[in-house]
């Protein structure tokens, strides 16, 4: 389970096996055994004891800003996998590995974004967003990039993944009421409740993406579509791409669809600047994108849970990197 704290003045400290979570008066009792992330908001605390406790048992701390932005993280020292897979995860930059990585997140965002858009338009009978389901779905089926350095052909990616988020968007944006001002993806700060809500959960997404990369021995920071800069974790944001439409977009458009969402749960950032959610907003959030994480599919030949068939996706992508001889099919959801 993860462990989220995230009210103003909340304390995580440690008591034996266990960590104590001190909201106000009330006081939870949590068996370590049982926690595989911590999650901590603004204004909360942490004893050097906890951190120490979470250290022993494989447990990563990651600390979210206001609008869920991740702006650190303490992991343990032995966290990670060999000093080989990360020097052919750095030698894939100047070969087609990376190239074939690369394709193979963008074709499964474009075939995620495709199901899901025609999940969500089953009952409506939309003719637009079925048209923009199959155009984005004829595109990625039809790239192909064949090129020694993933330098060359980045742009001609970003290209196609540009084209096909800005159709999936304003789909989803004839799917999403009206009544929310969603007409597009802003996130700098998001300026409505829906890019509100999927910034939050993206957020949440990276986090359990990035613990992955480590887990797989991958270097977060060294990725092939995202360019590398200075502080940019581009190979977590590399390898969250197929996730997000199956993950956060599916629970943020039925939480809206649905209107669960109040105007109450959310609050302005600086007058005019910004949106983002509450305290109350974020456990409306996370209970339904917890729900999700922990849901079973079929996956590999077995029933495995969201956030399980993430951690299996990213040692995968290690795998391919290792072997000359191993394929690299990305995830597809089965929307059916």
């Amino acid at each position: 389970m993860d462990l989220v704290i995230d009210s103003f003045g909340a304390s995580l400290r440690r008591k034996s096996n266990c960590f104590l979570v001190r909201r106000e008066e009330e006081v939870e009792e949590i068996c370590a055994d049982d926690v595989t992330q911590i999650i901590l908001g603004m204004g909360t605390h942490i004893s050097t004891d906890a951190i120490a406790l979470a250290a022993e048992k494989n447990v990563d701390i990651v600390c979210l800003a206001r609008g869920g932005k991740p702006v650190s993280r303490i992991w343990p020292c032995k966290f990670g996998g060999t000093a080989l897979t990360r020097r052919k995860q750095m030698e894939a930059l100047h070969n087609k590995k990376g190239v074939k990585v690369a394709e193979a997140m963008i074709k499964a965002k474009g075939l995620n974004q495709a199901y899901f858009l025609k999940a969500l338009n089953k009952e409506r009978g939309m003719a637009e967003v079925d048209e923009a389901a199959d155009i984005i779905m004829s595109r990625v089926k039809s790239a192909s990039w064949d090129a020694d350095n993933i330098d060359l052909v980045r742009s001609d990616m970003f290209a196609l993944e540009g084209g096909c988020s800005r159709l999936y968007v304003q789909a989803l944006s004839m799917i999403v009421p009206k009544e929310y001002g969603f007409t597009g993806r802003e996130k700098r700060p998001p300026k409505d409740p829906v890019n509100a809500a999927l910034s939050y959960g993206y957020a949440v997404l990276y986090g359990k993406v990035e613990r992955a990369c480590i887990l797989a021995g991958l270097d977060p920071f060294l990725g092939f579509l995202h360019a590398d800069r200075f502080g940019k974790p581009s190979m977590s944001l590399d390898l969250m791409e197929p996730f997000r439409q199956p993950l956060v977009d599916r629970v943020v458009v039925t939480l809206f669809t649905k209107r669960t969402f109040r105007e109450s749960d959310f609050m302005p950032y600086k007058e005019g600047e910004g949106l983002y959610l509450n305290e109350v907003g974020r456990r409306k959030l996370l209970e339904k994108l917890y729900e999700r994480l922990d849901k079973e599919i079929q996956y590999k030949g077995r029933k495995r849970k969201f956030q399980d068939i993430i951690l299996v996706s990213i040692r995968d992508v290690a795998a391919f990197l290792l072997d000359d001889e191993k394929r690299l099919n990305a995830f597809v959801y089965n929307w059916s």
